[in-house]
């Protein structure tokens, strides 16, 4: 499958933001975009002294260059010191990738960083390690995108094998899922793929997870089925176990 990134289909940003801007503050504040295969991914947050981070605002929208603009404008009116913007697999694979880069600075002055898939991973790696203590612990961690799958197998918090698999959950839909509810044959031939790339990537892992956490909007879907299944009604899907 060819990726194409969108560069012009919908109009720029506009150059104020569309969100109140936030009082001054003396603690240092910093922003990061996340642009994925399927969306765009916005969060501001203000370093507290004890070097945590308290989150001032998160904001999603589909990938188009436009989008890339408001959510710079957003972090420009919180007075961020610094802003980091990255791109994952979608713009990595795709045809016009330079385009978009080049786009996005001409139009926003957004420097854009496509990341490699292994420090894609080791992203994932860093923010689960600062929300779970994963000492003692056989853990693999699986960050579900649009366009690709993360794997990161950890023992006792230190990484032992990073896999970057082509299984994200807009690539796969878009090939197999050609029918509501999925065809029995369509269904196989997923599962076929799926179980195929994860062996020849893979091969023989040097341990058995005893833990599994998940990344991603795809996780956080099947977390909520899982919480309404299981308990009646959805709350909140972070750090749900199931």
């Amino acid at each position: 499958m060819t990726a194409t990134a969108t560069t012009g289909a919908h109009p720029a940003a506009p150059t104020a933001p569309t969100k109140p801007a936030a009082q001054p503050s003396t603690l240092p504040r910093l922003a990061a975009i996340d642009i994925g295969t399927n969306s765009i991914r916005l969060v501001v947050a203000e370093v507290q002294p004890d070097g945590t981070y308290r989150v001032l605002d998160e904001d999603r929208e589909m990938t188009r260059l436009g989008r890339v603009g408001r959510m710079k404008a957003i972090a420009d009116g919180f007075g961020v010191a610094e802003l980091r913007t990255i791109a994952t697999a979608a713009v990595r694979e795709a045809a016009n990738g330079r385009d978009f880069v080049s786009e996005a600075w001409r139009r926003h002055r957004v420097r854009l960083e496509v990341v490699p898939a292994e420090e894609e991973a080791r992203l994932a790696f860093r923010s689960v390690t600062r929300h779970y203590d994963l000492d003692d612990q056989l853990t693999a961690i699986v960050d579900i995108g649009g366009g690709s799958t993360e794997v990161i197998l950890a023992a006792g918090g230190l990484v032992e094998q990073v896999v970057s698999l082509p299984l994200g959950a807009v690539r796969l839909a878009e090939r197999y899922c050609k029918s509501d509810p999925l065809r029995q044959k369509h269904w196989k031939a997923l599962r076929r793929t799926i179980d195929q790339t994860i062996a020849d990537a893979i091969g023989k892992p040097p341990f058995a997870a005893e833990v599994m956490i998940g990344s991603g909007g795809t996780f956080t879907n099947l977390a909520e089925m899982a919480q309404a299944e299981r308990d009646g009604k959805v709350t909140t899907a972070r750090d749900y176990q199931f």
